[in-house]
């Protein structure tokens, strides 16, 4: 704990000895924590931009913090999820099997970072799982009569709170089972806008002159709202609408699970017209076309670790005078309450 994101002004040295001939640098890839008081850790990994060379099967490598540095994925520094082709060294050392020189399929991060961004979310409460009365008379449609005592509509429909705000990503399947890192999706405060359009999504994704500028989204924290009117954001931070997601029937309330879709139907979308709308170019491409392009033969949604906000820190309560007991309760209305 302490101040986020800054730097120690330390350093630390490694001696590396003993290195496999068939080296002739080290590169350095590494894991960084850090958090403010009171706020919850952020993990981030980066790569050295410097090759540390090899000198008769040893090297010294002094690492300050001011390094030229390149953002990586978790799956690029943990090596137990990396998407490996080949393994041209290999040892073993206290039962533990340590791979070198290795070779991994590429794939175009910044694409697909920039794909996820173009899927647009949206919640409905369509379906209705029913309910049973304090009698046992079950309401509703045979498939989810019941309400949550049915089995399906535990597993199948159980949904989200309103008024609440969660944070989703999006992962996708390559040909070879491989999985990418988690890609944030847009995200939204559906109590400022009830539905999202291509018209609010693209004319945020492309400068005036049709150049993408998702990549600039995530260079500082001011700006993931990059419309702060409905909290249109890169960090798939979805809020919920305050509403009513039951229904009243026969004089039983019957809940209406609020859930949330996605539309990839513009994920290939990379060009727009003068007025900021989709056109019909070459360049545009249909979500299949970009699949097939980039060898995903599918995807999933995740929940993502939440973006701390903090709403209340605590609260101080006093006490009473001595000829109370000096007890703590909260005084109301010059009286005390307990």
């Amino acid at each position: 704990m302490g101040m986020e994101d800054k730097n120690t002004n330390k350093s630390v040295t490694f001696h590396i000895t003993n290195i496999d001939s068939g080296f002739d640098y080290v590169h350095v890839l590494y894991a960084r924590s850090s958090s403010g008081n009171s706020q919850a850790a952020d993990d981030t990994y980066h790569k050295i931009v410097f090759d540390y060379p090899v000198f008769n099967g040893e090297v010294m490598i002094t690492i300050t913090g001011q390094e030229t540095i390149l953002g990586i994925s978790a799956e690029e520094l943990y090596t137990d999820y990396a998407d490996l082709e080949a393994v041209r060294t290999q040892t073993v050392v206290n039962n533990t099997l340590f791979f070198g020189n290795l070779v991994k399929k590429e794939h175009d991060w910044d694409a697909l970072r920039m794909a996820s961004w173009k899927i647009l979310p949206s919640y409905n409460t369509k379906a209705n799982v029913g309910q049973i009365d304090h009698e046992y008379k079950v309401f509703g449609d045979d498939e989810v009569s019941g309400g949550y005592y049915n089995p399906y509509n535990v597993y199948y429909r159980v949904g989200y709170w309103p008024d609440e705000i969660y944070r989703f990503g999006v992962v996708y399947i390559f040909e070879d089972n491989s999985l990418s890192p988690v890609f944030n999706i847009q995200g939204v405060d559906f109590s400022k806008k009830d539905k999202l359009s291509t018209t609010d999504l693209f004319q945020k994704l492309f400068n005036e002159n049709n150049e993408s500028v998702c990549i600039q989204w995530e260079a500082e924290p001011e700006d993931y709202y990059f419309n702060k009117e409905y909290r249109l954001n890169s960090r798939g931070v979805v809020k919920f609408p305050k509403i009513r997601n039951f229904s009243l029937s026969g004089g039983v309330l019957q809940p209406r699970p609020l859930y949330i879709s996605f539309d990839l139907n513009n994920i290939g979308v990379t060009t727009l017209d003068s007025d900021g709308n989709i056109t019909s170019t070459d360049q545009n491409i249909t979500a299949d076309e970009f699949f097939r392009k980039h060898g995903i033969k599918g995807l999933f949604f995740v929940r993502q670790t939440r973006i701390p906000t903090i709403l209340c820190q605590g609260i101080t309560i006093g006490l009473t005078g001595k000829e109370f007991g000096a007890i703590p309760v909260i005084k109301q209305n010059s009286q005390y309450q307990s």
